[in-house]
């Protein structure tokens, strides 16, 4: 039996904007792009990423108009 961790990741989101979602392990490093070119919706995106390398993880999520 193998149990995983994993994070997700919700946000809203707006028509025509473009959605990038960055993950960094702490904050005095570099921010990695986790997942990119997710087109807004209108409503809510969920995202599910691994987490089980990793003692702690902060995430982001930025737009492009």
């Amino acid at each position: 039996v193998a149990i995983y961790t994993a994070a997700e990741i919700a946000f809203n989101t707006q028509v025509g904007t473009t959605y990038t979602i960055q993950g960094i392990s702490a904050l005095t490093g570099n921010w990695f792009n986790i997942s990119t070119n997710i087109p807004g919706t209108g409503g809510t995106i969920s995202y599910l990423t691994p987490t089980r390398n990793n003692a702690q993880m902060f995430f982001r999520v930025a737009h492009t108009p």
